[in-house]
């Protein structure tokens, strides 16, 4: 019998079974790729495993490349600056011991009204 990487036995139960690149356990979900070719023969079993190890290289490849081309969406500056002033906002309002004075109340008034109108993106 010749060996074929990734393929066990377990009784009568033929087994497939590849680690996943650690770079890639995150992505991917798991640390392991594991399943069950069934009772077959060797040579059958052998040929499985091919074909599952061809799928998990598959898997791999999409996930290296998902991880090359992730990147982050630029915003444009109008709209970060909506999103800190919100958060501030939100932030401030959880601090109920902080004084407000006249003006930091109407600066509030008019980002908690900016939340709640429609946004556009042009």
């Amino acid at each position: 019998m010749a060996r074929v990487p990734g393929l066990s036995r377990r009784g009568n139960v033929w087994q497939f079974r590849v680690r996943v690149p650690d770079k890639l356990r995150k992505t991917i979900g798991k640390g392991e790729i594991v399943g069950s070719l069934g009772a077959v023969s060797h040579a059958e079993a052998a040929r499985l495993a091919r074909i599952e190890r061809h799928e998990a290289d598959r898997r791999f490849a999409e996930a290296e490349a998902f991880l090359r081309t992730e990147s982050v969406e630029e915003l444009a500056e109008s709209d970060l600056t909506h999103l800190i002033r919100a958060d501030v906002f939100h932030l401030e309002k959880q601090a109920t011991d902080a004084p407000f004075d006249a003006y930091e109340s109407a600066e509030l008034a008019t980002i908690a009204a900016s939340d709640h109108r429609p946004r556009h993106n042009p």
